[in-house]
């Protein structure tokens, strides 16, 4: 049977952090804030720092659509621009605001293929007008790609969303401190800064948290003194996620590790192992006193060589019982 190597913290410090106590930074949202702790982490220059995220509660109170998130404009004909509102959207809901606006509304009518889940602009007009797709943010909540070109759509034409429509546009939280970037990377960036991936399993009003499918992650901290943890909350495209004056809580992990240079930075601890003995006990054979044929009298000098006193007592015993009972017979 094969043992891992064990590795065992020598302390740990735990931080409970309230976003309503902490520090907003200066982009004025409660999900860029800012820790002063009033008793510093330290460790000493043959240990390591690892933190990880212990809890998180974060209630589903930002929008899918937003000027946050930036995925709320429309552009068309190159000047004109419509600003969705800040707000949470179903389908339904997109395809009305299109229809309801009236500047747009008169150059195109707009559908949808509840089937196949695509939005289609159809020219109203006797000319041709443009949609400028890469100048708008909305394209990836309307079925377009991202970096989608401008269309132009000719008279009595239309346009179609080339793949499927998402609402969905918050599919994880990312939270991201100033202390996270030693061992962790991302397909974005090289080191990363972010502590913790958080998924989205639950719709808008409900509490987000971080739960057991969600890998706790374990970041190596290269500052020997901790004092002031700075944090940010992003979606999946590193935008600040707004909460709308929400508050939430998390709790951080700080964990000292003894380094051992002969061991890559690392004290491992092996379990005991306990041997298992698979040889017989040995058999000791006890020489039988003998009868002397002539008075029946019984001879224990063989039996009592080499014995001990304690031994030689004990036999002397047993051996008077018997003559005690062969007397009375």
């Amino acid at each position: 049977m094969s043992y891992s190597p064990l590795i065992q913290a020598k302390r740990s410090n735990v931080v409970h952090i309230r976003s309503k106590e902490a520090t907003e930074n200066t982009t004025g949202y409660n999900t860029d804030l800012t820790v002063i702790l009033k008793n510093s982490i330290a460790c000493a220059e043959n240990e390591e720092l690892h933190i990880s995220v212990m809890s998180l509660e974060f209630p589903y109170s930002f929008y899918n659509v937003s000027t946050e998130l930036q995925n709320n404009t429309l552009v068309y004909d190159t000047t004109n621009t419509l600003n969705f509102e800040s707000q949470d959207y179903n389908i339904d809901d997109i395809i009305d605001y299109f229809n309801n606006d009236t500047s747009f509304s008169a150059l195109f009518s707009t559908s949808y293929d509840r089937k196949k889940n695509k939005i289609t602009f159809t020219n109203n007009d006797s000319n041709p007008h443009t949609i400028n797709f890469g100048s708008s943010t909305i394209n990836k909540v309307i079925g377009y790609d991202e970096d989608e070109s401008d269309i132009v759509v000719p008279a009595s034409g239309s346009t179609t969303s080339t793949n499927v429509c998402n609402l969905c546009t918050v599919h994880s939280i990312l939270v991201r401190s100033n202390l996270s970037n030693a061992n962790i990377q991302s397909s974005r960036n090289a080191n990363s800064t972010i502590l913790q991936k958080v998924s989205v399993d639950l719709n808008s009003g409900f509490m987000i948290y971080l739960n057991n499918s969600d890998f706790r992650q374990i970041s190596i901290v290269q500052s020997q003194n901790i004092d002031v943890i700075n944090l940010q909350f992003t979606n999946q495209d590193d935008k600040l996620i707004q909460l709308n004056g929400v508050n939430f809580e998390i709790s951080l992990l700080f964990e000292v590790f003894s380094i051992n240079k002969n061991d890559s930075g690392r004290t491992l601890i092996e379990p005991q192992r306990k041997q298992v003995i698979a040889t017989q006990p040995e058999m000791v054979q006890v020489p039988r006193p003998r009868l002397d044929t002539e008075d029946n009298s019984i001879d224990d000098s063989h039996a009592l060589e080499d014995t001990t006193e304690v031994e030689h007592k004990s036999r002397r015993i047993v051996l008077n019982e018997l003559l005690d009972r062969m007397n009375k017979k």
